[in-house]
């Protein structure tokens, strides 16, 4: 129903404003509406869960997450719940979880930039960095002006082991 996608787009719409304005209740009420307008749920839950995401709230994010991942079966739309994941367990430091997390999001959506980054950013918190800079590498092959993945490269060249000119060849 159309009107009623409105509707939701709308009360999303209001709800990011009062995110603005710090009214996070006011923000959480306007998304748990928007949710429960048909066909729901799907963009409507991603902004909450970044709500939660935005004040820390890792615990109900993760919860959403995981309720909204076992509901879904749009493979893009997982890869972007996973990906999600991916992100909250990288700011909790839980870099095995993240890289797991990570796994799940490429498997789902294998072009996926943010997941290819994520899984970059795991593997670098998990000291992998070899690994982490041809996750990043294929972030920039593809978007070369991505600055997350721009400044993930720059922290891993200077973290790993200079060689010597001579031990190049």
């Amino acid at each position: 129903n159309p009107s009623s996608r409105r509707l939701g787009m709308s009360l999303c719409s209001q709800a990011r404003s009062e995110m603005k304005a710090g009214k996070i209740d006011a923000a959480e009420r306007l998304l748990m509406r928007a949710e429960e307008i048909p066909p729901g749920r799907t963009g409507h839950m991603l902004e909450l869960a970044t709500l939660f995401g935005n004040y820390d709230r890792w615990v109900e994010e993760l919860e959403l997450l995981d309720e909204e991942i076992e509901q879904s079966s749009n493979c893009h739309y997982l890869g972007q719940l996973w990906a999600k994941k991916s992100y909250v367990f990288a700011e909790q430091g839980k870099a095995a979880e993240a890289l797991s997390a990570a796994d799940a999001a490429v498997s789902f959506d294998k072009d996926s930039i943010s997941g290819h980054y994520l899984r970059g950013r795991a593997l670098g918190l998990l000291g992998r960095l070899l690994e982490a800079e041809e996750s990043i590498r294929r972030v920039l092959t593809t978007n070369p002006d991505h600055p997350e993945a721009l400044r993930a490269m720059k922290m891993i060249r200077e973290a790993l082991p200079r060689k010597k000119w001579w031990q190049l060849w």
